[in-house]
């Protein structure tokens, strides 16, 4: 065990002499007080920055297709149809009143020029059957015994 020195009044007064006679207070900067302390700054990873009047290159038939965001299926297959049954000159140009002479086109039977408009955008081929009925036979041959008729 160690003993610890205790230093009387005297003593300490001697020490504290000692310390003052050889320490000295620095001189004030030249440049002026330091700035405070700060957080570093972590530098993140450089990313492209795109103007916002870019417009990438595409080509003509893309340009032709809109603005590039893509259109629901079914409505792009309506639009397809009424065009091709006459509706309408092009299918981005469709308003209410194009869509309720498209509705209205399947609330009574369909006449011969729509249902061949339809076998054309299918695919399918028309058979006649009996002259009374317009009948589009599939052309799969698993599909052989199935038609879809549509009454002229």
């Amino acid at each position: 065990m160690r003993s610890q020195h205790v230093i009387s009044d005297e003593e300490a007064q001697q020490v504290g002499d000692f310390i003052n006679s050889i320490s000295a207070t620095p001189q004030p900067s030249i440049m002026g007080s330091r700035p405070p302390a700060t957080a570093p700054v972590q530098k993140g990873r450089r990313r492209n920055v795109i103007p916002p009047d870019f417009q990438p290159w595409r080509s003509q038939r893309l340009q032709n297709q809109g603005n590039g965001a893509r259109k629901h299926v079914i409505s792009k297959a309506q639009r397809v149809t009424m065009k091709k049954m006459g509706v309408t000159e092009e299918e981005d140009q469709i308003d209410d009143d194009s869509i309720k002479r498209y509705l209205g086109l399947f609330d009574h039977p369909l006449s011969p020029q729509h249902v061949e408009a339809l076998a054309e955008l299918l695919d399918v081929d028309i058979a006649q059957n009996n002259g009374s009925t317009d009948v589009l036979a599939l052309g799969s041959p698993l599909s052989s015994q199935m038609a879809i008729a549509s009454p002229a």
